[in-house]
């Protein structure tokens, strides 16, 4: 009756980068601590801008797991996937993950960044603006549009090369662009929409132009625990109220206001409203600013 535990790995490889997304160099492989829930490996040449990912090695197979997620030196930020899936944990009161599992509360997370939005792009779409380019190639008149598209704000069309300022603003049209015969004019650009992609007129006769595009968007869908949930400063909390409160909604055996799900709803709805507003307020608060031009003494009364 003795336990046998089955270890896949016994080694972790530790790679370091100077970018998220460049290359990664081996800095050193260590031994996991079997007998204990975590391996501690300090690195010493490490700085806050070094990235780290980890593959798990099997020293006596030989086999290799496939790259974690990267990580960034200073650990995961607070906006991040990790953070508040572990500030839910504590607040709900299982940190070991018995009663809830760490997917579930990232599915609840995801879930509420689309509500936020939603109700976000419903009284103040410009916080969700977000600006990209695409590179036009010859007799591609149609191209994807950009992850969480949800409108268009403007598009300016370079057909020669990559300069933004000697771009022409596209007329934002229906699908129909006039009959067979219609000419159009680099001059003078016109865009529709189709499904996922954006259609472009005249159609490039040479590659090398650009599309500088200004569109409302969702932010990007969490899926690494790295990952931010990409709203405006202070959706973190609201988040959290969110998912506690479908939490309890599945652990709750009674309805009514006296349960722990009832007390969320009300604490995200309220929050919810307060940060709508803070957002919008802030945003609506920066205006130019008006200066009259003064001379003589007057001009160091201000």
């Amino acid at each position: 009756r003795t336990p046998v535990a089955l270890i896949k790995y016994n080694q972790a490889k530790i790679y370091t980068s100077t970018s998220e997304d460049g290359t990664y160099a081996l800095l050193t492989t260590v031994d996991l601590t079997l007998d204990q829930d975590t391996t501690i490996y300090d690195d010493t040449t490490g700085t806050t801008a070094t990235w780290y990912k980890i593959k798990y090695y099997n020293s006596t197979s030989t086999g290799l797991s496939s790259y974690s997620v990267a990580v960034l030196g200073t650990g995961y930020t607070e906006d991040s996937l990790y953070s508040m899936t572990e500030e839910i944990l504590e607040e709900f009161g299982d940190e070991t993950e018995k009663d809830i599992s760490r997917d579930l509360i990232h599915k609840y997370l995801r879930s509420g960044v689309r509500k936020i939005t939603t109700e976000l792009f419903k009284q103040y779409p410009d916080a969700l603006r977000a600006y990209t380019t695409q590179a036009l190639t010859a007799n591609d008149y149609d191209y994807t549009l950009p992850t969480g598209f949800l409108g268009l704000i403007r598009m300016d069309v370079n057909y020669d090369n990559s300069t933004a300022t000697d771009a022409h603003k596209a007329e934002y049209i229906s699908e129909s662009f006039g009959e067979p015969n219609t000419s159009y004019y680099e001059s003078g650009p016109m865009v529709a929409i189709r499904g996922s992609t954006f259609v472009l007129k005249p159609t490039p006769d040479s590659t090398g132009g650009y599309a500088f595009i200004w569109y409302w968007a969702y932010p990007t869908a969490m899926t690494e625990e790295s990952d931010e949930h990409g709203l405006p400063f202070g959706g973190r909390d609201v988040l959290i109220d969110y998912a506690l409160y479908k939490i309890w909604t599945s652990k709750d055996n009674e309805t009514g206001s006296g349960t722990r799900s009832y007390s969320y709803r009300q604490k995200f709805k309220e929050d919810l409203a307060d940060y709508i507003d803070f957002v919008a307020q802030a945003k609506q608060q920066i205006t130019k600013t008006k200066i009259d031009i003064v001379s003589g003494e007057d001009l160091y009364d201000y």
